[in-house]
């Protein structure tokens, strides 16, 4: 989900969760920097237990750092991941 309409849907799909799971998931995020961060955390608010933050790897990837940074300053809880 790179955009905030497919990480919306994609919120949507999990919101019942799989059988026998408890807990909200945990969401892993890696973009490129031509996409919309704060949309796409937006839609994370309130519907995940944390943000695994890592880079896509590439010229226009973003790293793992400024997209928790984004993600704390709305609220998220967030860690980054060595890539």
């Amino acid at each position: 989900a790179h955009t905030p309409g497919s990480a919306a849907d994609l919120m949507e799909d999990l919101a019942d969760g799989p059988p026998g799971a408890s807990g909200r998931p945990v969401a892993i995020l890696g973009l490129n920097a031509d996409k919309d961060l704060g949309g796409v955390l937006k839609g994370l608010v309130g519907r995940v237990d944390r943000v695994l933050c890592t880079s896509v790897g590439g010229a226009l990837a973003l790293p793992p750092e400024p997209i928790a940074e984004a993600a704390r300053a709305l609220g998220l809880e967030a860690e980054t991941a060595d890539t």
